[in-house]
């Protein structure tokens, strides 16, 4: 596309992940999203007419977007992160000449593309802390893998940065979140109460019981809330993750290999699983969990709480897996978000039977929803999409009729929500998302902010 302005030119097809040049700016590097084969790390001529495979990363889980390549200043490495399916995070670096992938510094949550400073030893990268659940700045030395924190503050960094073609003044993008829970009584959404208020955003939310709410804020704090957001205090001293779940008089939440199942006194149970969790949550009536497998090939399972066997209910359709899982108010279904990747790429609703089989039906949903779940009567499906920066909920009739507009907010983001166990009350989080940019200034081997 011309600097300014003019037709656009179609380069190449099937690129998945943000593009980095060679230092000559004659080639550039990309992902190809093989579905469950894999991640295909390519190089290709800036025509797009000559490409070729550098080396395939089948361990990679490709249920994630993965923020992309970066080529050194010298054009022998080439660094890229890669979520390792039921592992974690990995900074890889990749031999241009030969394809050679050595791992330098992992993490269990995301870790955001790598930029090299001037030295061309040197990566500045965005991970987040899976102690806080923020976004922080690390460098890390190439040569010797020895990494350190740059920032040290409350800022949530993204995981996308940037740095001038000198490698000396990199830009970092800030956010501030501000998230709260709010309530509305059904079938009537158009009035709101919101129960919760501070500088701690709250994400994730369920109902454990009538009144009593359970939040998993952004720093991972597990909350029990009452009285309509008069009484608030923590519910367990472990850092909780989502997918979070009701599953009777208690909630869990899941993720790497265990689930973790806590009740309204505070005690909690952890529930291994086998072969790793995408999406998973809790039958209604509290006695299973219903997960996806991050094993090849993924496959819906059940296990009873309690219990170490996994029932083998169904293979999942698709190539991915996105989103969260929902189980239907009755028990009887499971829905899921499948994407078909390539050419033809379309987002696909997928409900299957508990009883194991085959879907019972499946139908295209937009690009990009999110928090797939039941509507109360469960004859429909609900998710949340952002339009025109404002987040409202959708539902989709199973009966494949035309999906329509729930909520009907003008501004604002919604990060979650669920439905109370009577069906009566929705209970949402819904905030705002502040980016400042941020300037660093490598001069001298000192970083001046």
């Amino acid at each position: 596309m011309p600097t300014f302005g003019g037709s656009v030119q179609l380069v190449l097809p099937d690129v998945h992940s943000p593009i980095s040049f060679s230092p000559d700016g004659r080639e550039f590097v990309f992902e190809r999203n093989l579905g469950r084969k894999g991640v295909e790390i390519r190089i290709s001529d800036t025509h797009g007419s000559k490409q070729r495979l550098l080396t395939t990363i089948a361990t990679a889980d490709t249920a994630v977007y993965h923020p992309g390549p970066s080529w050194s200043p010298d054009g022998k490495a080439i660094a890229v992160p890669v979520l390792i399916a039921g592992v974690g995070w990995n900074l890889e670096i990749i031999d241009v000449t030969n394809g050679s992938v050595q791992d330098i510094y992992s993490n269990p949550l995301p870790i955001g593309r790598p930029i090299w400073l001037s030295d061309r030893d040197t990566l500045l990268f965005p991970r987040v802390n899976s102690e806080i659940r923020r976004g922080e700045l690390w460098t890390i030395q190439v040569s010797k893998r020895r990494a350190r924190r740059l920032t040290n503050d409350l800022t949530d960094y993204s995981p996308r940065v940037d740095v001038t073609r000198d490698g000396l003044t990199a830009a970092a993008t800030a956010s501030t979140w501000l998230f709260n829970i709010w309530t509305y009584d059904s079938p009537d959404l158009a009035n709101g109460r919101q129960i919760t208020s501070g500088e701690v955003p709250m994400l994730a939310v369920v109902e454990m019981s009538e009144g009593v709410a359970v939040s998993i804020s952004q720093d991972g704090h597990v909350y029990v809330i009452k009285n309509d957001g008069r009484e608030r205090s923590l519910l367990t001293s472990e850092r909780g993750s989502e997918p979070l779940d009701a599953c009777g008089n208690a909630v869990v939440f899941g993720h790497g290999s265990k689930f973790t199942r806590i009740d309204a006194n505070g005690a909690s149970t952890a529930l291994p699983v086998l072969d790793g969790i995408v999406i998973g949550g809790c039958t209604p009536d509290g006695k299973s969990i219903i997960y996806v497998i991050s094993k090849e090939p993924q496959k819906l399972v059940r296990v009873p709480i309690g219990s170490k066997v996994a029932v083998e209910l169904s293979k999942i359709e698709g190539s991915v897996v996105a989103g969260r899982l929902a189980i239907s108010p009755d028990g009887r279904y499971a829905a899921y978000v499948s994407i078909e990747q390539g050419p033809s790429a379309r987002w696909m609703a997928i409900v299957a039977p508990l009883t194991g089989g085959p879907p019972v039906t499946s139908f295209t949903v937009p690009g990009g929803i999110r928090e797939l779940s039941w509507a109360p009567n469960g004859q429909a499906l609900q998710y949340l999409m952002t339009q025109d920066g404002a987040t409202n909920i959708w539902e989709h009739p199973l009966n494949r009729g035309a999906p329509r507009q729930i909520t009907h907010f003008k501004t604002g983001l919604i990060f979650a929500f669920s439905w109370s166990a009577d069906h009566k009350r929705l209970l949402m989080t819904r905030g705002t998302i502040n980016d400042d940019i941020v300037i660093f200034d490598f001069h001298n081997n000192v970083a001046h902010t």
